[in-house]
Order: structure tokens, then sequence, then C-alpha cells
């Protein structure tokens, strides 16, 4: 499958505390990536949900962010569901928390991939 996200997201293993509604209690789930346009989660069940999502996500050392988020895909594999959501709302500081959150945690892979989705692609070179 071809790759579709505009921002690059790293490969990560987090808890997360996420909100559907106000009227809700918070739920549990894993994040699986992580980037500061949005985030892939791992759940048990499907999300039921028009509207955005309030994420609590713990970022060990960085503290916890908060984001309002979209979401814009899930899929079941196996006995899970994956979702991919976009911020909508997420404060620069909280930005500047996974910056360097994954900076001192996982160096290589921002190395790696240091301009993916910052700089457009030319393919008819």
């Amino acid at each position: 499958m071809e790759e579709q996200r505009r921002f690059v997201r790293w490969p990560i293993s987090q808890p997360v505390k996420y909100k559907i509604s106000e009227n809700e209690e918070e739920q549990e789930c894993t994040c699986r990536d992580l980037g500061p346009r949005g985030i892939g989660l791992e759940l048990s069940q499907e999300l039921d949900s028009e509207g955005p999502i309030r994420l609590d996500i713990d970022l060990n050392e960085q503290g916890t962010i908060i984001a309002t988020a979209d979401i814009m895909w899930q899929k079941q594999v196996d006995d899970k569901i994956m979702v991919g959501l976009q911020f909508i709302h997420i404060p620069d500081s909280s930005r500047e928390k996974i910056f360097k959150y994954m900076f001192s945690n996982f160096r290589g892979l921002i190395l790696k991939s240091w301009w993916q989705g910052l700089v457009p692609v030319e393919n008819n070179i």
C-alpha cells in the first residue's frame, strides 16, 4: 500500500489516554506512531465518534501533552483496531515536546526521516 500521509510519523509504543466526549470516561490504548501532525493508535474496539477526540499522550520525561484530533481512518488488524488521527489542535509547546521526546529516545528515526514530508518530492527528474 502506498503511503498517503503528508507528514512523517515515527513508530513508537507509548500509553495514550483518550476521551471521546466530556461525558465519557477516559480510555487507555497504545500509540503505534507519532508525529507533529498526527498519531496512530491501537485499540481494542472501534471509535464511534463524529467529532473530535481529546488525547492525553504520556511522553515520559517530557510530560503529558494534550491534543484534539479527528479520526482519519480505522481498520481491523487481527484482534486490534488500528486508528489514524490527525491533530486539529495541539499547542506549539506540545509539538516541541514531541520533537524533544523523539530526539532523545529515537534519534536515529529523526535523522533518517528529517525532511520526509517537509519537502515535496519531484518524480519528473
